[in-house]
């Protein structure tokens, strides 16, 4: 018996194939699942006190979903799944968090499998005269759709650029939106495909469903909202808005989609005109993602995990057309791809598909929004529609035989998954981790900064020196900007070695000259976080507050950071047993942010120092209804404490509400 049979009774038990791709890509991000919560997890998850629950109730339910303000609507549907995981397993088990992660990484290989399968049976009817039932895919190359559908999501599925995706786990929203957006656009494909079977009842359910599901998307994450375009894509080559039923939707639908279009050039062109607190133009960031573009085709097709990141800002920025000069040859090679999708899109329907979906992916997120310049996860969605092309044309290539085809596929399998499993290996322990960052993005000022960060929590003396040198060569090579300086400056703090004047001279020239991103903004209140929350206080007290008086002179210091300020300052006279300025400062952030529960809270301890009890107690219950978080209404009845003894406070609740009533 041949290795062709062997893989047609493979192939017949669906559910075994399934399960056994699905178990080897468990093993082989089961090497990264333990690894550390990174970058944007700390304030979208582990800082996020509202996520942090321990009785589920409508309040807690409805702070959880809103708790930090992501986009017009937030992101209510990942935040909940958040605050659940946290709720089942904890906030401090990232395992737990990336193994969920890992299931919708698997969840969406599946859905993908099942688009592709439908799409192919289109394009493979369109190539041939035989009649093709959709439904059940049979014709005369009735096989064609499932292996070519099966190879292009087992190989997104194992591919590792989608591996940030996975294992960062705040990109959970990326994975959610991609669920929803799946779903969405299946439900529409059945409702085309039955157009004439379905009656007209249950075509609007499932279109109910549809929509349902797209609302879910964009609860997730907003660039959900592309699912109309792919859809509008699928149309144009599968369907050819040939309407069985509804012709009246037929002329319409053109309609439809110019005034979707409009409306989506309206609000992009609306929310790319705040380029405020990004240290990039507008015009700097299209050029650069021109560039942008081609690096990721580059590695989808020809994966190179040593360029592959966490932090890409070693990437140029194009600061002209030809400054560099492959700014211009990327603008100029993408209106040529453009050109080339429309000339060929119906003699090579599935490469103008293909590349138009991938486009389109990037249409929100690598335009003219003002987001930073590279994230591998923005490649999620898109990427498998390259890898459709490569997989389409192999399997469909007359001229190879067929145990070649299964080699070639099984070659780039293996290929994938092991770049794959060596980038999870070093994605599951942060020393590796942080190791593999800085020897390969030696250039990037904020991947040795992370990285040194990383190998500090340690607690080992080479890591220790080795972290030093790190924030010395950050420093070096981005010696304008507050990160790398604090960075190296709170280093030199930590292990006593005196800090250079010069430096510090450099600090606070750059506290009112660096162009305040949000990236720097925090690193203004790191060391005064360290000091308060963690009790790593390394910074002497003199030299932060004339820190963050050079940072008050920096235009371009937004008001929410202003406020920050304020309370550090009054945290900081506090410490030093100056009351008077403490209540001062402590005033002046509330004025600044009078929405801010832990302002008011700040406050009222002062006043209580003060032997203002009846204002404290004012300003406490305005911190108690201000914010409904466990954490806050914990801090809240602390205060309440300090002014009305403890089996006075119930009667004193029933009291105020009573007054409230």
């Amino acid at each position: 018996m041949g290795l062709s049979c062997y893989m047609k009774i493979l192939f017949k038990s669906h559910y075994i194939l399934f399960i056994a791709i699905g178990l080897i890509t468990t093993f082989i991000y089961s090497f990264g699942l333990y690894g550390p919560f990174l970058f944007d997890d700390y304030p979208n998850i582990i800082n996020n006190t509202p996520l942090q629950f321990s009785i589920i109730n409508s309040n807690t339910l409805y702070e959880a979903a809103f708790s930090l303000k992501m986009g017009p609507i937030g992101r209510p549907i990942s935040y909940l799944s958040f605050a659940f995981n946290q709720y089942i397993c904890g906030i401090n088990s990232p395992f737990c968090f990336k193994l969920i992660n890992l299931f919708l990484h698997l969840l969406n290989a599946m859905l993908f499998f099942l688009l592709i399968k439908k799409i192919t049976a289109y394009f493979l009817v369109s190539q041939t005269s035989s009649p093709l039932d959709i439904k059940t895919g049979k014709s005369i190359q009735s096989k064609y759709p499932f292996y070519i559908a099966l190879a292009t999501s087992t190989l997104w599925l194992v591919h590792p650029f989608n591996l940030t995706t996975v294992l960062y786990v705040v990109q959970r929203m990326n994975e959610l939106a991609t669920l929803f957006t799946l779903l969405t656009i299946l439900t529409y494909i059945h409702i085309r495909t039955n157009e004439l079977t379905f009656s007209v009842l249950k075509q609007l359910s499932l279109l109910t469903l549809g929509f349902l599901f797209f609302f879910l998307g964009l609860a997730s994450k907003e660039n959900t909202i592309l699912g109309i375009f792919y859809i509008f894509i699928i149309e144009i080559f599968c369907f050819k808005f040939q309407f069985q039923r509804f012709h009246l939707l037929k002329k319409a639908y053109p309609y439809l989609i110019l005034l979707v279009c409009l409306s989506f050039i309206v609000i992009l062109f609306y929310m790319s005109q705040n380029y405020s607190y990004r240290d990039f133009s507008l015009q700097e960031r299209l050029l650069t993602e021109a560039r942008v573009l081609w690096f990721y085709i580059q590695l989808i097709l020809i994966p190179d995990i040593s360029k592959m990141g966490l932090f890409h800002d070693d990437f140029l920025i194009s600061s002209s057309l030809f400054s560099p000069l492959t700014s211009f040859i990327g603008v100029f090679a993408l209106i040529l791809l453009i050109t080339f999708i429309i000339i060929i899109r119906k003699k090579q329907p599935v490469f103008s598909f293909g590349f138009s979906i991938f486009l389109l992916s990037h249409s929100l997120e690598s335009t003219s929004l003002p987001l930073e310049i590279i994230h591998e996860h923005r490649n999620y969605f898109g990427s498998l529609f390259l890898i459709y092309i490569i997989c389409y044309y192999l399997m469909t290539l007359n001229k190879l035989s067929h145990q070649l085809k299964l080699s070639l596929i099984l070659l780039l399998f293996a290929t994938l998954s092991s770049l794959t499993m060596i980038r999870s290996y070093m994605w599951g322990n942060e020393e590796r981790l942080a190791t593999w960052m800085y020897q390969h993005h030696s250039e990037s000022s904020r991947t040795l900064l992370s990285a040194g960060n990383m190998l500090l929590k340690s607690n080992s003396i080479k890591n220790t020196e080795t972290s030093l040198a790190l924030f010395q060569k950050g420093h070096q090579l981005a010696p304008d900007k507050l990160t790398t300086t604090n960075a190296l400056i709170s280093q030199l703090y930590a292990l006593e070695i005196p800090v250079p004047e010069e430096l510090i001279e450099q600090l606070m020239l750059n506290a009112q000259r660096t162009f305040l991103t949000p990236e720097e903004s925090a690193a203004v209140h790191t060391p005064e976080l360290l000091c308060n929350t963690h009790k790593i206080c390394h910074w002497p007290d003199e030299i932060y507050l004339k820190f963050l008086s050079n940072v008050f002179l920096n235009p371009s210091l937004r008001k929410g950071h202003k406020c920050t300020i304020f309370a550090n300052i009054a945290i900081i006279k506090s410490r030093k047993d100056n009351y008077k300025e403490a209540l001062e400062f402590s005033g002046k952030a509330l004025e600044c942010d009078p929405d801010k529960a832990q302002y008011h809270l700040n406050y009222a301890n002062l006043l209580i120092y003060f032997n203002k009890k009846q204002q404290a107690l004012n300003h406490i219950l305005i911190a108690k209804e201000l914010d409904k978080s466990e954490k806050n209404q914990s801090r809240v009845r602390q205060n309440m404490r300090l002014i009305i003894p403890e089996q006075k406070i119930g009667h004193e609740n029933e009291a105020i509400n009573e007054k409230e009533k």
